[in-house]
């Protein structure tokens, strides 16, 4: 569970806000401002997977779900675990819109893998399925 005290889990809800509203300038300066505060692993990749959300084109979006990740990997929070699985998720699927599939590849794999620890909701079902659909592009892609 995030620390709603926690200034850089402020910034981000703050930004998630604006985007509700479609005011994403204003979103982006919430996550670059979380980014900037973030002073460990957990806060930094909290910050880094808003961030690349609001980034202009798919390889720029992907750096940032990159260091999400790799910050997420580094964290020694637990809390951080619950996340793998999107962030897993959000790197493939950037690799494979910049027709990287068999790098795409090896992220949908441990994307699924991480799925598997989900608690099941409506977000984790959500999670899944885009996983799945993922591998059945690459599935499709390299039988094609």
């Amino acid at each position: 569970m995030y620390d709603e005290s926690n200034r850089v889990v402020q910034l981000c809800v703050e930004g998630m806000q604006h985007e509700g509203f479609a005011r994403n300038d204003h979103a982006k300066s919430c996550f670059e401002r979380a980014w900037s505060e973030a002073q460990n692993d957990f806060k930094k990749s909290t910050a880094a997977h808003y961030l690349a959300r609001h980034q202009p084109d798919a390889s720029q979006k992907l750096k940032w779900d990159l260091i999400a990740l790799q910050h997420a990997i580094q964290s020694d929070k637990t809390d951080v675990k619950n996340t793998f699985a999107s962030l897993y998720l959000n790197v493939a699927k950037g690799y494979e819109d910049l027709n990287d599939h068999r790098e795409a590849l090896m992220y949908y794999q441990p994307a699924l893998t991480h799925a598997g620890h989900l608690t099941p909701d409506p977000y984790a079902q959500m999670i899944t399925q885009g996983i799945k659909n993922g591998l059945q592009r690459m599935k499709n892609h390299f039988l094609s």
